[in-house]
């Protein structure tokens, strides 16, 4: 019934992308209770943590997050390739997967377990397959609580966000401090990164000339083609990009 209702909502709205797994539901109030949210976050990596909004208006640029059920637009899945490109990746990868409407949607393993337990193979074969359509300019996705509380901040969305993508990220080492916002390493050495070329430092790139985050890879990924976006942020097309390393991992 819930598989039914999102294709629904897909049909109805034609979204970019979209999602569907267990998630939280705070209050009108969000910033007296991200303090729990980020609690359960830390105690259930399979747990779909909320946002305070602002990830939305960039939603043209890519996804947050896997899910149980992921939904890809074609104008998305054209960044790597197209729909057929990625359906194959799937297919490759063991990852259910099928056409719907204008895109395809992935389904993997639901699971809602604690810190603990095993993250099922077919969830970290999807995290890798779409890692190179996320959206790497992540923002806070809670407030910041002034009381020295462990939040959703800059530093932890990030963290969150990456979770899937290697051992040791999520649930995140509180020894290593409470930063507030992202960790930018800059490299030592310039690196330029074609779209289709394979990656081979792991790390934050953005398009040549930007400043800020818009993209993580990983060894062995694939530079994607960059969105061209129009002026009230609808999707264009994509085009060819040179992606430079502007932080280590």
């Amino acid at each position: 019934m819930l598989d039914a209702m999102l294709r629904r909502f897909i049909e109805r709205l034609q979204p970019f992308h979209a999602r569907m797994g267990i998630g939280t539901q705070l209050s009108y109030a969000g910033h007296e209770w991200d303090k729990d949210e980020f609690d359960l976050a830390v105690q259930f990596s399979g747990l779909e943590v909320n946002t305070n909004g602002n990830a939305q208006l960039f939603a043209p640029a890519g996804i947050r997050s896997t899910d149980w059920i992921t939904y890809v637009s074609n104008l998305l899945a054209d960044r790597v390739g197209g729909r057929d490109a990625l359906l194959a990746s799937c297919k490759k990868h063991r990852v259910a997967a099928g056409v719907f409407g204008k895109g395809i949607v992935i389904e993997t393993t639901p699971f809602f377990d604690s810190k603990d337990a095993a993250v099922p193979a077919d969830r970290l074969a999807a995290n890798k397959i779409l890692r190179a359509l996320r959206w790497g300019g992540v923002l806070r996705m809670g407030f910041l609580n002034m009381n020295g509380a462990a939040t959703l901040n800059g530093y932890f969305s990030d963290l969150w966000v990456r979770r899937f993508d290697a051992p040791g990220i999520w649930p995140p080492d509180f020894d290593k401090g409470l930063h507030r916002e992202v960790l930018l390493i800059p490299p030592k050495k310039k690196l330029v990164l074609k779209s289709g070329k394979v990656c081979e430092v792991a790390g934050r790139y953005a398009q040549k000339g930007a400043e800020d985050p818009q993209l993580v890879l990983m060894p062995g990924d694939v530079a994607p083609l960059a969105p061209r976006l129009g002026k009230h942020g609808q999707r264009l097309g994509v085009e060819a990009e040179e992606w430079q390393l502007i932080s280590l991992l």
